[in-house]
């Protein structure tokens, strides 16, 4: 299992969100006009990190895509630890990270990506 990198920076907390990776809930509208509801799953869903990391420097997004292309980007597992409540978290990555140049700074960029506990 690969470790997520250690970062000079943690992540935006304007940029952060946190919420289950599926809706457990079956919804079921009637003709007259209710809704019925029932359980999807037999397990409540894990939880998905929306994680946004700026400013990182050109060696930081380099780490950042050597894990990407060890873990296949959602196909291995990775370690990561939450910077606000400090728990290890293993987990995948939902979809590439996205990576950009932070506000225009040469050398500098931003990196967001969807983080899914397993």
């Amino acid at each position: 299992m690969a470790s997520f990198p250690t970062l000079g920076v943690n992540p935006t907390i304007t940029d952060w969100r946190e919420s289950k990776v599926d809706d457990p809930t079956i919804r079921l509208k009637t003709d007259g006009g209710y809704t019925v509801t029932g359980v999807r799953f037999t397990r409540t869903p894990p939880k998905k990190f929306h994680l946004k990391y700026e400013p990182l420097s050109a060696a930081e997004k380099a780490s950042l895509e050597s894990l990407e292309n060890e873990v296949h980007v959602g196909a291995g597992m990775i370690t990561w630890t939450n910077p606000f409540t400090g728990v290890s978290v293993d987990g995948r990555l939902a979809a590439p990270i996205e990576f950009k140049p932070y506000k225009g700074a040469p050398g500098l960029w931003s990196a967001e990506f969807d983080f899914e506990e397993a």
